[in-house]
């Protein structure tokens, strides 16, 4: 009995293992301080990125995550428990916003302790964290994560999961999150790529590090080589400046088949060599940053086609994602009426609208070909000017007449620095468009009096003959055919005059 108690008495006290993630050296020595006072084995670590390392490695019984960004204390928080799901965490926020906590709750920390810190909170919470006291916590499996109706991820962007095919699209990115490959985005003008590549960044583990775009199409092809591996006098391109974050292709088709054989290269690689090499330097660069391309759905037309490297699209393709339109999400509609509506009347200081269930039901029925970008300017559009009899009419006209490539042609719009467009503004379009067709008739009579002998016809409607011919290009009008001997005569009849 006595080698028994002896045995107990020998047996050393066990010693919880705490991680402090902060990037405020500050911040850490009283937390420090108190946790080895409590019998805590500590260790302390200055990024997100750090303490996942760390945990990978290393067993803790409990993580302190003081990062003052709440959007990165989120991201780890999420990450973290993804790795080690009985793993204890406490967030401790410097945001005063409730919903950081609740989100925080929800990703399952431990709990959330606010700024500034007081000792006695964290003294308790690392009472009841220690290992020599039993946890339910730590037996317990990771609680489901369940997506809210609208999920913010930083100030301007979100993620709506309100439609079956939206939920699909949450899980499927927090899959390819968690692969550390290419990536293909595709999905049309406006259905909301780049929000889905900004989630799948911010749900990976380089949500830490830079998330850099780049629209293809915008640049010329030598100022998107230059903007992508850096100018000739040897400054970083965007791909040095994403390191170990994204870089993001928008419209990846319309890069010159000449630069898509370089980023093949690179993504094969993982270097480059600079085209004007440092004088301190071998002008090899490494790239670390992952590559998210974005393509519309036609991307197999435009392989074929020759505008996009089949063995690009096939190495971007090995992981792809794709985008629904708004058309097959209509369920989600109202929501993100309401959610455009409250944000942009709360970003304006102006009284919010409410939609009557007429104009709701049109919404839903509308093909929006622009996609949650059209969706998002009509609000925008209804919030300014409130005439509901005018949205209906405009909902039915570009019912209509919409094509695949087109958006709003009613001349309202949302300057960057402002807001423009009033009532006036529409029905001033509707006069314009009146006013062309008028004139074209004009000048379709004109053409079909003189025999199409445009001399004669710019004379009958008293204009210069330059202008009429650059309203005939204008108008894409073209002359009916007519037989050879009869258009020689008309040739004639020009030169004579």
């Amino acid at each position: 009995m006595a080698t028994k108690a002896n045995s107990v008495m020998d047996k050393p006290m066990e010693v919880g293992r705490l991680l402090i993630v902060s990037t405020q050296p500050s911040d850490v020595r009283p937390i420090w301080d108190l946790a080895r006072a409590r019998a805590w084995q500590c260790e302390a670590v200055a990024s997100a990125w750090e303490a996942l390392e760390q945990t990978k490695t290393g067993s803790f019984d409990l993580v302190l995550l003081d990062l003052h960004d709440y959007a990165d204390a989120l991201h780890t928080l999420r990450w973290l428990r993804y790795a080690s799901p009985t793993l204890s965490v406490v967030l401790i926020a410097n945001s005063h916003d409730h919903w950081v906590e609740t989100e925080a709750l929800r990703l399952g920390a431990r709990a959330c302790l606010r700024h500034p810190l007081r000792m006695t909170d964290l003294e308790s919470m690392l009472s009841q964290d220690h290992p020599s006291k039993p946890s339910v916590l730590n037996s317990a499996p990771m609680p489901e994560l369940i997506c809210e109706a609208i999920e913010r991820f930083g100030e301007d962007l979100f993620f709506v999961c309100a439609t079956p095919a939206m939920q699909k699209l949450r899980v499927h990115a927090e899959s390819l999150a968690q692969v550390d490959a290419p990536l293909l985005i595709v999905g049309e003008a406006g259905s909301g790529k780049e929000c889905t590549a900004r989630l799948i960044h911010q749900l990976s583990m380089r949500s830490g590090f830079p998330f850099i775009k780049i629209d293809c199409a915008a640049y010329p092809g030598d100022l998107l080589e230059a903007e992508l591996f850096g100018p000739e006098n040897g400054h970083p391109g965007k791909l040095e400046l994403a390191e170990k974050g994204v870089v993001y292709l928008e419209d990846v088709s319309a890069m010159p088949p000449a630069l898509q054989a370089r980023l093949l290269q690179v993504m094969q690689e993982k270097s480059f060599t600079r085209a004007h090499i440092r004088a301190h330097g071998n002008g090899r660069v490494r790239v670390e940053a992952r590559i998210l391309a974005a393509a519309s759905p036609d991307a197999e037309a435009a392989v074929a086609q020759g505008r996009l490297r089949r063995d690009l699209y096939y190495r971007l393709s090995a992981f792809s994602v794709q985008v629904p339109p708004l058309r097959h999400c209509r369920e989600g509609i109202p929501l993100l009426l309401g959610y455009f509506m409250s944000r942009m009347a709360k970003q304006y200081g102006i009284p919010g609208r409410t939609l009557s269930p007429a104009l709701l039901q049109a919404c839903q029925s509308h093909p929006w070909r622009g996609n949650v970008s059209e969706l998002r300017d009509f609000a925008k559009r209804y919030l300014v000017v409130g005439d509901e009899e005018l949205a209906l009419w405009e909902l039915k006209k570009h019912s209509a007449t919409q094509t695949d490539d087109s958006h709003s042609d009613l001349s309202w719009h949302v300057a960057e620095g402002g807001m423009q467009g009033t009532q006036a503004d529409g029905l001033k379009s509707l006069v314009r468009d009146i006013k062309g067709e008028t004139e074209r008739n004009a000048i379709a009579n004109a053409l079909e009096e003189t025999h199409w002998n445009r001399k004669a016809a710019a004379r009958l409607l008293r204009i210069s003959y330059r202008t009429l011919l650059y309203k005939i290009q204008s108008y894409a009008m073209t002359p009916p055919p007519v037989p050879m001997i009869m258009r020689q005569s008309m040739k004639r009849d020009e030169r004579a005059e």
